[in-house]
């Protein structure tokens, strides 16, 4: 890319190939550890011309995935895409040959990525929320609707992993040995975030009657912790009909 290093802007241009469509991403000084993408993957650059607010792009980091930007059109077409640097934060703009242009910009500090729990008693992933004071991420995953039975078994089990981005190439989840693929939070080494996952989770074992009065599975995540076995940890709360949540019981292994 040719750019101005005193204006930090950088632009460039190519042309869409035989098949109609190319996927790009950009990296400082070609290194793949220093991209900078879309935070949705196969963003389309079509769909976001017109927004009255950019989307979302990330980076420079080592999280980019899969995630690229996607343009369609015609054989031939040249596209002209660049990129600013202000104040830290970046802004991508693509021009298609119709005229039309995409803008995307990153967020800052530690909203520029956010975790999910994938929890197997959720129907989607659940977003972590950041405590300022601690640096510690956290979020209140259910434990179930489904607990038909429940009475006759000693626990409810509920397995989760976490990830940046609801992206799963890039997952936290414990090492477990191999044919296990499940450890109890606060009993082995984080790994991650990477796309080396397979099936290895984490698992909660829970009492059916906390499951039943609605007890809720609250999941730290402290990228910080000097002890890489605390990365992670969880305990069941009691929900409040206030919206507050109250300790019912602390649980770092079965």
């Amino acid at each position: 890319m040719l750019g101005e290093r005193e204006s930090q802007k950088f632009e460039t241009t190519f042309r869409i190939g035989d098949t109609a469509t190319e996927e790009f991403y950009f990296t400082r000084d070609g290194d793949p550890k220093q991209a900078i993408y879309p935070l949705r993957p196969c963003a389309t650059v079509a769909n976001v011309c017109g927004m009255r607010a950019a989307a979302s792009c990330c980076g420079p980091d080592e999280f980019a995935g899969n995630r690229r930007w996607l343009v369609r059109g015609t054989p031939g077409e040249s596209v002209h895409a660049s990129m600013a640097v202000e104040d830290g934060q970046v802004t991508v703009r693509v021009k298609l040959p119709s005229g039309g242009e995409g803008v995307w910009r990153s967020a800052q500090g530690s909203e520029a990525h956010a975790y999910y729990v994938s929890a197997s008693s959720a129907a989607s992933p659940v977003k972590m929320k950041r405590d300022a004071a601690s640096g510690c991420w956290r979020c209140l995953v259910p434990l179930g609707d489904d607990l038909a039975g429940s009475a006759r078994r000693a626990k409810v089990e509920v397995r989760f992993h976490i990830t940046v981005d609801e992206e799963e190439e890039l997952a936290l989840y414990p090492v477990a040995p191999a044919g296990t693929g499940v450890r109890h939070a606060g009993q082995c080494i984080v790994r991650g975030p990477d796309a080396g996952r397979c099936e290895s989770h984490w698992l909660a074992r829970v009492a059916p009657a906390a499951a039943e009065a609605g007890h809720l599975l609250e999941v730290t995540l402290e990228p910080a912790a000097r002890d890489r076995r605390e990365v992670v940890t969880w305990r069941v709360v009691e929900a409040s009909p206030t919206g507050g949540t109250r300790c019912d019981h602390m649980g770092a292994g079965p």
